[in-house]
């Protein structure tokens, strides 16, 4: 990892194995097979690049790797609220009963990463 002149981390790609690695032990991730693993390592160099774009335009926020950088997109999308889980029979929304699930306000904010 290299950083920018305002301290913000640049991840080096090339390294994306062995941060993810990293990542792995950080946050205490187990996947249940190959293929699930190789999908989230796929997600996370995603975040790399990412948080490595973001870090480096005039921003007063900084991103790094956090527990989020593995989620796929589906994933983020169904955590934000922007798609329903599978089961959503016990959802209860107190906005009235036409409330969609998705009612987040999906904006650059809320995808920024935080650590």
């Amino acid at each position: 990892m290299s950083t920018s002149m305002s301290n913000k981390p640049i991840y080096d790609i090339n390294n994306a194995e062995e941060l993810f690695e990293k990542f792995i032990k950080d946050f205490d991730r187990q996947y249940k097979d190959e293929a699930e693993r190789e999908k989230h390592y796929q997600a996370f160099i995603k975040s790399l690049k990412r948080i490595n774009e973001l870090n480096t335009k005039q921003d007063s926020a900084t991103y790094d790797i956090n527990k989020f950088a593995d989620y796929t997109e589906e994933e983020t999308k169904w955590m934000c609220g922007v798609i329903k889980p599978l089961d959503a029979s016990n959802i209860c929304c107190t906005h009235g009963p036409a409330c969609p699930v998705q009612y987040l306000d999906h904006t650059e904010d809320k995808r920024k990463l935080y650590k």
